[in-house]
């Protein structure tokens, strides 16, 4: 019998201490249906094996209630979804990111419950500084990284990748961005070292190797059988949102290239991390997952499992998985083995099945409003091969992204060039070039924008950041007053976008106003004189 080692589970039990919930019940389960091992979490191997953890998977089902199940199917088809409203009372901001001066909250559809975000960062700042006090260990990754680069750290927007991937729960978040550092430290600093006497590392002894812990992860960071995973495809961003505006992952195992499982590791990270740091990947609608199984072997899970282990260190909120295969047996086991692992937490994704030929299985993705066309997604219909096209476009756009991001800030060349869009309310931002010419592009679009929809909206704002990266352009901003400029993310250039819109609409309905007064007050004077 396959089975995956226990301390692996007890490892993530204990570094990420909500997971423990996971970990109990698997043994629950495991020892319920015959298969528990006091050293190994068994597997189901055989058909026997597999009709056990079915027949416990369909038990636990027929005890949820209707509006259990219910919430379930919306989940996957993304109609329980959280919201971030960026202003009260204007609902058709985008969602993304925050960068506005006004009061901001997330509004939970499910529960109508508002949450302030400011009131939750400053939770959960105060949370981070009571766990470091308690602990006071000045080895921890987020020690280190944040001597190397406190601003990175502390970031607003950082910080909200986190609260969203948790649903606003201010504990776990805090207890996910601490893990996130310490998985970070073991994926690509400390790749050899395991014991804490090996990763003894002083924040004064010069080890520069650590400062990758302060900043995002870049293509240069990445070793040869790191690349050839990566290009490989088996990992790739759809070029589209499914119907509901999520995020969509897909995952082929079968194109997998790897020498080690921490190739699979690292390759997840940097992808995911670089899709959410350049577009701001919207944890307040969640993130969909596309495994297909077409054309592959056996299925190995304690890859699967190693590879989870990364992917529950990244702020990402995946609401809901698919599962492609051909009804091949073997596979059918696995995946029972896959099923019985993701049931264990109640608060994971919700994991759907789906068997037969690619034709038919593609058609069920559609009707969950996934996209399964060529142009907008990798599937292809044999469903054996896979598109690599806009994966390695992707790639090369994100590679020169990098290169130009870390030549300017090598040369320290942040100054303002002629198409760059400047935050701030001072002169020397209003009247620059670059940003008279976002605001020209503002009106141009604003009749667009303002009969949009909330989605429409956003995109609206998106083509206008790539008109003006398209140039050459960046958006920049000082790191502090009188200080030097650095290039913010995607995600708050195209919050700066939606910003100048909402502005330009409250000046619109100001200037209205006044004309409605001056308009009444002669007729007012003239009454008084007759």
């Amino acid at each position: 019998m396959t089975s995956f080692p226990v301390d692996i589970l007890r490892h993530e039990a204990q570094r990420l201490g909500h997971e423990a919930q996971r970990h109990n019940r698997f043994l629950e389960i495991a020892r319920k249906i015959g298969l528990y091992s006091d050293h190994r979490l068994p597997i189901p191997e055989t058909t026997h094996e597999a009709n056990l953890v079915e027949d416990v998977l369909a038990s636990n089902l027929e005890k949820l209630s209707l509006d259990e199940r219910e919430l379930q199917q919306l989940q996957l088809y993304g109609l329980e979804t959280y919201s971030l409203v960026d202003a009260p009372g204007d609902s058709s901001s985008s969602s993304a990111t925050v960068e506005s001066s006004e009061q901001s909250t997330v509004v939970s559809y499910d529960s109508a419950e508002k949450i302030n975000i400011d009131k939750s960062l400053q939770e959960f700042d105060q949370l981070l500084r009571q766990k470091l006090a308690q602990t006071k260990d000045v080895q921890s990754a987020y020690v280190v990284a944040r001597y190397w680069n406190p601003e990175y750290c502390e970031d607003r927007n950082f910080r909200l990748y986190f609260l969203r991937a948790e649903k606003w729960s201010v504990s776990h978040a805090v207890e996910l961005f601490l893990y996130h550092f310490e998985m970070k430290r073991e994926l690509f600093v400390d790749t050899t070292a395991t014991t804490d006497s090996k990763r003894h590392d002083t924040l004064t002894s010069g080890n520069t190797k650590q400062a990758i812990l302060g900043r995002p992860v870049r293509m240069s960071d990445l070793d040869p059988d790191d690349l050839e995973t990566i290009r490989s495809g088996c990992y790739q961003i759809g070029k589209s949102t499914d119907d509901a505006g999520r995020t969509v992952i897909y995952i082929s195992p079968r194109l997998r290239k790897f020498k080690s499982l921490r190739n699979l590791q690292r390759a997840f990270w940097y992808i995911v991390m670089s899709e959410l740091q350049d577009k701001g990947m919207d944890h307040s609608s969640g993130v969909i997952g596309v495994i297909s199984f077409y054309g592959f072997g056996d299925i190995s899970i304690p890859h699967l499992l190693n590879v989870r282990r990364a992917r529950m260190a990244l702020p990402m909120n995946v609401v809901g998985t698919h599962i492609c295969y051909g009804g091949d047996e073997s596979q059918r086991v696995s995946i029972a083995g896959i099923q019985l692992f993701q049931h264990c937490n109640p608060k994971d994704s919700v994991l759907q099945v789906h068997q037969g030929e690619p034709k038919e299985t593609f058609s069920k993705l559609r009707s969950f409003g996934i996209p399964v066309d060529h142009d907008n997604s990798p599937l292809l219909p044999t469903g054996e091969s896979w598109s690599t096209e806009w994966h390695l476009e992707w790639l090369q756009n994100l590679k020169a992204k990098e290169e130009r991001a870390h030549s300017d800030s090598a040369d320290g060349d942040h100054r303002p060039r002629r198409f760059d869009v400047l935050f701030g309310k001072g002169k020397e931002a209003l009247k620059h070039p670059g940003t008279l010419r976002c605001m020209h592009l503002v009106d141009l679009f604003e009749n667009r924008y303002e009969a949009a929809n909330r989605r429409a909206k956003t995109q609206v704002s998106d083509e206008i950041v790539g008109i003006i990266h398209a140039s050459n352009g960046r958006f920049l901003k000082r790191i502090k007053p009188g200080g030097s400029w650095m290039e913010v993310d995607k995600a708050t250039a195209r919050e700066k976008i939606s910003h100048l819109f909402r502005q330009k609409r409250s000046k619109a309905i100001a200037e209205k106003e006044m004309n409605k007064t001056e308009q009444s007050s002669p007729q007012k004077l003239q009454g008084v004189g007759e």
